[in-house]
């Protein structure tokens, strides 16, 4: 779970479970389904990372989660050790992935920064940098050449173009999210909006709510 402290607690949770139940591996998954239902993983996980916002889920995205991901099984297994039906267990990995989607590192394409500041924020706040262009026609090829997980564009181009149009035309033929970068009159078209002054508290929030919704239509 990439925690030394919480792996413990699972440990510790699941030894007594284990010596009634563990004679084969279900009963280990078992055991381990069992210690991880515990409140304490979420009250000692550390805020904003990744094993931190894992023990916070809720129980059967969680386990769902775990199992099928660590644990590599099919979801008709892990529905069988979970109580629960194969579709529960989709409705269930869907949520966790929707939840978890901001805090893994996101490649994305920037349209616009001429002075990189935003270049800049991303990468401070752990993503990466795909791309960044200039122009509406440079931008549509960059899409389509590295397929992004996010764009990020200003309204006003540094040659004088439209931020907005490279955006518009890139999400008719993607489902690719977009946080657009300027004034308050962008809202109306839809996308989500960062205004000025740019800060990387405001950024992340913004790269969150666009991922999250992507992975919620996904799901």
């Amino acid at each position: 779970m990439g925690s030394s402290r919480l792996g413990d607690a699972v440990l510790a949770g699941c030894l007594p479970r284990l010596a009634r139940e563990a004679r084969d591996r279900d009963g280990l998954l078992r055991g381990l389904i069992a210690a991880l239902d515990g409140g304490s993983l979420a009250r000692m996980a550390a805020p904003g990372d990744l094993p931190g916002a894992i023990a916070r889920l809720p129980p059967l995205p969680r386990h769902a989660l775990l199992l099928t991901l660590l644990e590599q099984l099919p979801a008709d297994h892990a529905a069988l050790l979970l109580g629960v039906t194969p579709g529960e267990v989709a409705e269930a990995l869907a949520q966790a992935r929707g939840a978890l989607a901001p805090l893994r590192p996101a490649r994305i394409l920037i349209i616009g920064d001429g002075r990189g500041t935003l270049a800049q924020l991303v990468q401070g706040l752990g993503h990466a940098v795909c791309a960044q262009v200039a122009n509406e026609d440079a931008a549509w090829q960059a899409a389509a050449r590295t397929r992004p997980d996010l764009v990020l564009a200003e309204a006003a181009l540094p040659d004088g173009g439209c931020g907005l149009a490279a955006v518009q035309r890139i999400a008719a033929n993607d489902a690719v999210p977009v946080v657009l970068v300027g004034e308050d009159a962008l809202a109306a078209h839809g996308f989500p909006l960062l205004r000025r002054p740019w800060r990387a508290e405001a950024l992340r929030h913004a790269i969150g709510r666009a991922l999250r919704g992507r992975h919620g239509r996904a799901g």
